[in-house]
Protein backbone atom coordinates (compact mmCIF):
# COMPACT_ATOMS: atom_id res chain seq x y z
CA UNK A 1 0.00 0.00 0.00
CA UNK A 2 2.97 2.55 0.59
CA UNK A 3 5.83 3.00 -1.39
CA UNK A 4 7.74 4.25 1.11
CA UNK A 5 8.33 7.54 3.29
CA UNK A 6 7.68 10.32 1.38
CA UNK A 7 8.95 13.30 4.40
CA UNK A 8 9.09 13.30 7.84
CA UNK A 9 7.98 16.42 9.65
CA UNK A 10 8.71 18.02 13.00
CA UNK A 11 6.32 20.41 15.03
CA UNK A 12 8.87 23.10 16.55
CA UNK A 13 9.07 26.52 17.99
CA UNK A 14 11.60 28.57 16.89
CA UNK A 15 12.01 28.30 13.16
CA UNK A 16 15.13 30.72 12.91
CA UNK A 17 17.21 28.23 15.48
CA UNK A 18 16.00 25.06 13.79
CA UNK A 19 16.83 26.46 10.48
CA UNK A 20 20.45 27.54 11.72
CA UNK A 21 20.51 23.70 13.59
CA UNK A 22 20.24 22.14 9.79
CA UNK A 23 22.10 24.23 7.96
CA UNK A 24 25.48 25.27 10.01
CA UNK A 25 25.35 22.28 12.25
CA UNK A 26 24.01 19.75 9.87
CA UNK A 27 25.12 21.01 6.66
CA UNK A 28 21.59 20.37 4.80
CA UNK A 29 20.87 22.81 2.30
CA UNK A 30 17.35 24.63 1.94
CA UNK A 31 15.53 22.46 -0.39
CA UNK A 32 12.20 25.15 0.08
CA UNK A 33 10.31 27.09 2.44
CA UNK A 34 7.04 29.12 2.74
CA UNK A 35 4.58 31.13 4.94
CA UNK A 36 1.26 29.68 4.99
CA UNK A 37 -1.47 31.96 6.54
CA UNK A 38 -4.43 30.53 5.10
CA UNK A 39 -6.02 27.59 7.11
CA UNK A 40 -2.69 26.83 8.90
CA UNK A 41 -0.87 30.05 9.85
CA UNK A 42 2.42 28.47 10.29
CA UNK A 43 5.72 28.33 8.54
CA UNK A 44 7.74 25.50 6.62
CA UNK A 45 11.40 24.71 5.50
CA UNK A 46 12.60 21.77 3.79
CA UNK A 47 15.50 20.04 3.78
CA UNK A 48 16.70 16.90 1.75
CA UNK A 49 19.33 14.57 3.77
CA UNK A 50 20.39 12.39 0.92
CA UNK A 51 16.78 11.40 -0.77
CA UNK A 52 14.86 11.79 2.28
CA UNK A 53 12.61 15.16 2.91
CA UNK A 54 12.97 16.53 6.29
CA UNK A 55 10.21 18.96 7.12
CA UNK A 56 10.01 21.65 9.72
CA UNK A 57 6.90 23.43 10.76
CA UNK A 58 6.28 26.37 13.24
CA UNK A 59 3.04 28.14 14.33
CA UNK A 60 3.08 31.75 13.35
CA UNK A 61 0.52 32.39 16.77
CA UNK A 62 -1.19 30.74 19.05
CA UNK A 63 -3.55 29.39 16.91
CA UNK A 64 -3.88 26.21 14.87
CA UNK A 65 -3.40 22.52 14.51
CA UNK A 66 0.56 23.12 15.04
CA UNK A 67 0.03 25.07 18.20
CA UNK A 68 -2.34 23.06 19.43
CA UNK A 69 0.40 20.03 18.97
CA UNK A 70 3.06 21.63 20.48
CA UNK A 71 0.85 22.82 22.92
CA UNK A 72 -0.76 19.25 24.47
CA UNK A 73 2.84 17.15 23.15
CA UNK A 74 5.87 19.27 23.00
CA UNK A 75 8.23 19.96 20.23
CA UNK A 76 9.35 17.02 17.78
CA UNK A 77 7.81 14.95 15.73
CA UNK A 78 5.23 16.09 14.03
CA UNK A 79 3.93 13.57 11.45
CA UNK A 80 5.08 10.79 8.66
CA UNK A 81 3.77 11.21 5.31
CA UNK A 82 3.67 7.89 3.36
CA UNK A 83 4.77 8.02 -0.27
CA UNK A 84 1.48 6.00 -2.89
CA UNK A 85 0.93 5.74 -6.40
CA UNK A 86 -2.50 6.64 -6.42
CA UNK A 87 -4.06 9.31 -3.15
CA UNK A 88 -7.21 8.96 -4.12
CA UNK A 89 -7.34 5.18 -4.38
CA UNK A 90 -5.62 4.81 -1.26
CA UNK A 91 -7.81 7.31 0.27
CA UNK A 92 -10.78 4.81 -0.73
CA UNK A 93 -9.00 1.60 0.53
CA UNK A 94 -8.51 2.99 3.91
CA UNK A 95 -11.73 4.50 4.33
CA UNK A 96 -13.53 0.65 3.32
CA UNK A 97 -10.59 -0.59 6.52
CA UNK A 98 -12.37 2.05 8.27
CA UNK A 99 -10.03 4.62 8.01
CA UNK A 100 -11.39 9.08 8.00
CA UNK A 101 -9.58 11.60 6.89
CA UNK A 102 -8.96 15.36 8.01
CA UNK A 103 -10.24 17.00 4.37
CA UNK A 104 -12.44 15.08 2.19
CA UNK A 105 -9.81 15.29 -0.94
CA UNK A 106 -6.48 15.52 -0.96
CA UNK A 107 -4.74 19.21 -1.32
CA UNK A 108 -1.85 20.14 -3.13
CA UNK A 109 1.49 20.40 -2.02
CA UNK A 110 4.51 23.38 -2.89
CA UNK A 111 4.73 23.82 -6.50
CA UNK A 112 1.62 20.98 -7.34
CA UNK A 113 4.75 18.70 -6.84
CA UNK A 114 2.28 16.08 -5.00
CA UNK A 115 -1.28 15.92 -3.22
CA UNK A 116 -1.37 14.71 0.36
CA UNK A 117 -4.35 13.65 2.47
CA UNK A 118 -3.92 13.83 6.52
CA UNK A 119 -5.29 10.00 8.28
CA UNK A 120 -6.90 10.75 10.96
CA UNK A 121 -5.99 8.63 14.01
CA UNK A 122 -5.64 8.95 18.11
CA UNK A 123 -1.89 8.21 18.06
CA UNK A 124 0.07 11.30 18.84
CA UNK A 125 2.42 10.46 15.29
CA UNK A 126 -0.04 12.15 12.52
CA UNK A 127 -0.14 10.24 9.37
CA UNK A 128 -0.35 11.37 5.49
CA UNK A 129 -0.47 9.88 2.43
CA UNK A 130 1.67 11.50 -0.70
CA UNK A 131 0.96 11.13 -4.15
CA UNK A 132 3.99 12.68 -6.24
CA UNK A 133 3.23 14.07 -9.64
CA UNK A 134 6.32 15.63 -10.26
CA UNK A 135 10.01 14.99 -9.33
CA UNK A 136 10.67 16.37 -5.61
CA UNK A 137 13.87 18.17 -6.59
CA UNK A 138 12.45 19.65 -9.17
CA UNK A 139 9.32 21.26 -8.33
CA UNK A 140 10.82 22.73 -5.05
CA UNK A 141 13.66 23.83 -6.88
CA UNK A 142 10.58 25.63 -8.72
CA UNK A 143 9.71 27.86 -5.53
Amino acid sequence: MFDNVHHIAFALRDMEAARTQMESVFGLELAHSRTMTENFNLEIAMYFAGESLIELISPLSEEGWTHEFIRDNGEGLFHVAFEVDDVRERMAELAARGIEFEEGDPRPGPNGAWEVATIENDTVVMMQIVEQSKPLREALDAE
